[in-house]
C-alpha cells in the first residue's frame, strides 16, 4: 500500500493541480512539488513512531491501520479543490500509511531463524514487490484517468481523476481483507506486553517477581541464609534477563529505543541511514521531474 499511495497520482498530478486546483501553469512544478514533498516528509517523520507502535503493539494492527489509511486518502485526494487541501491529504496520507517499515520488521521477525543468505533474499523480495507495486499503480492510474463514474451524485460524477483512485482503493481494500484474515501477528511475547506509555519506566514482570520473592523470603527468615546453587539456575537466570530485556524493551519511549539502536548500531548505522537518505532524495527529485516531463506539451 505504501508503493500503491506514493505512486497512484503520479500519472495525473500536473494536470489535477491546473484544471481541479486552479494553479496557474507558471506554479504546477512548485505545485507538484509539495504534494509530492507532503508524503515522503510525512512517512520520513513519523516512521519511527510507526515502527515503534508496531513493537507495543504488535505488527498486523499497524500494518492493518496503513492500508485502511491508504484507502481513505486514495478517494479522498481526488476531491481536493485547492492547493492546500490536496499538501494536507498526502500529508496525512505519509502520516498514517509506513506498511513497507512495518512489512520489514515483519519479515524480520518470522526469519529471526534463518540463515543470513536466506534472510537476505527474503529481503530482497520487500524491493521487488515494492518496485511491481509502484509500476501497475502507476499504470493502472495513467490508464484510467478520464474515465467518470456516472451514476454519482455531482459533482462527482463529473470527477475525471476519482476513478483511478477508487480503482486503487478497491485493491487495497481486497488486500485488507485478506491481510485481516489470514494473516497472523509474527511478534513474538504479544501477549506480555501492556499498554503503552513513554512517560513512565516500567520494571518487568521477571524483575517483580523476583523483588517480591526476595522481601517475602527475607521477612521470613530471621537469619539470612547462604546462596544455594542449583544445576539450572544459570539457564534459568539467562531466560530471566532474557525475558526481562525483551518487556523492558517494549516498554520504551521512542526515543529511548532510538538512542537503544545507536548504541547497538553505531557509526555504520549511521553511514546506512545516511546513504538511504541520499538514495531517497534523488529517487524523489528524479520522479518529480519526471512526471512534470510527462505533462509537457
Amino acid at each position: 500500500s505504501d508503493a500503491a499511495a506514493l505512486m497512484i497520482i503520479a500519472p495525473f498530478l500536473p494536470q489535477f493541480c491546473e484544471a481541479a486546483l486552479g494553479v496557474a501553469k507558471h506554479d504546477v512544478g512548485l505545485s507538484v512539488g509539495l504534494i509530492s514533498s507532503a508524503y515522503s516528509l510525512a512517512n520520513g517523520i513519523f516512521a519511527p513512531h510507526l515502527g515503534h507502535l508496531s513493537d507495543v503493539y504488535g505488527r498486523k494492527p499497524v500494518l492493518l491501520f496503513g492500508v485502511g489509511a491508504s484507502i481513505v486518502t486514495a478517494v479522498v485526494f481526488p476531491l481536493s479543490t485547492a492547493l492546500w487541501q490536496a499538501v494536507s491529504v498526502r500529508f496525512l496520507s505519509g502520516m498514517l500509511n509506513n506498511t513497507v517499515v512495518v512489512a520489514r520488521a515483519y519479515l524480520s521477525d518470522i526469519t529471526q531463524h534463518a540463515p543470513p543468505s536466506d534472510r537476505a533474499t527474503a529481503f530482497a523480495y520487500i524491493g521487488a514487490a515494492w518496485g511491481v507495486s509502484r509500476f501497475l499503480s502507476a499504470a493502472l492510474a495513467g490508464v484510467t484517468v478520464g474515465i467518470r463514474i456516472p451514476w454519482l451524485p455531482p459533482p462527482f460524477n463529473s470527477n475525471e481523476y476519482l476513478f483511478p483512485c477508487v480503482t486503487v482503493a478497491t485493491f487495497l481494500l481486497i488486500a485488507l481483507i485478506l491481510s485481516a484474515i489470514f494473516l497472523p501477528e509474527s511478534y513474538p511475547h504479544q501477549s506480555e506486553r501492556r499498554t503503552f506509555s513513554s512517560n513512565r519506566r516500567y520494571a518487568s514482570v521477571a524483575q517483580q517477581a523476583a523483588q517480591s520473592s526476595s522481601s517475602s523470603s527475607s521477612a521470613s527468615s530471621p537469619i539470612p541464609l547462604p546462596p544455594q546453587q542449583d544445576d539450572n539456575s544459570e539457564e534459568a537466570d539467562a531466560g530471566t534477563e532474557s525475558a526481562a530485556e525483551v518487556l523492558t524493551y517494549d516498554r520504551l519511549s521512542m526515543v529511548s529505543a532510538l538512542k537503544l539502536l545507536w548504541n547497538e548500531g553505531g557509526a555504520e548505522l549511521l553511514v546506512l541511514l545516511v546513504a538511504n537518505a541520499v538514495h531517497g532524495f534523488s529517487n524523489g527529485g528524479f520522479l518529480v521531474v519526471l512526471v512534470l516531463l510527462w505533462s509537457l506539451d
